[in-house]
């Protein structure tokens, strides 16, 4: 399922995604998957959530996911991004809800599990600051990483990762 999960996203974006300008957001998918990356490693041995698969163990879908499902995002998400700040706040929602209702999803059928206090709420508030800072880094790549290192201390001093388990 997760397999297929990731195929679709490249589906999309193959489809809809800004391929002419693919060099422009390549920055800005490595910055999502970078991100991705250091939440891995910090939180290694403290998980808030796992991929559950038959076939494949949680660090591999992490890492295919990380490669197909986010670049394919940043094609498809900041490419469209609109100039009136109404429609910015409507769009940024609607892709926060379209991530939360496939977490959901993967959730009620037991494909995702979470762990120390982390859950579907927080997952639903990380997806309203995530997209900003997508968009944000296209524009101002030095602001998007002090707001994401920002945010990543805080969530370190919500959650309390034992210092033992940032290795």
């Amino acid at each position: 399922m997760h397999i297929l999960h990731c195929f679709t996203w490249i589906c999309a974006a193959y489809k809809w995604g800004d391929w002419q300008n693919f060099w422009r957001y390549y920055p800005t998918m490595l910055f999502f998957i970078l991100g991705n990356l250091i939440h891995s490693i910090v939180f290694y041995n403290f998980s808030q959530w796992i991929y559950i698969s038959t076939y494949l163990p949680h660090n591999l879908v992490n890492i295919i996911a990380a490669f197909t499902i986010f670049p394919s995002t940043v094609l498809l998400f900041n490419p469209y991004f609109p100039k009136q700040l109404s429609k910015k706040v409507i769009y940024v929602l609607k892709w926060a809800c379209l991530y939360t209702f496939i977490e959901l999803f993967f959730y009620s059928i037991g494909l995702v599990v979470y762990f120390n206090g982390w859950n579907l709420w927080w997952s639903a508030l990380h997806n309203l600051y995530q997209f900003p800072l997508i968009r944000l880094h296209d524009t101002n790549p030095a602001l998007a990483w002090l707001f994401s290192a920002v945010i990543f201390i805080v969530i370190i001093f919500v959650f309390k990762p034992p210092l033992s388990t940032i290795k």
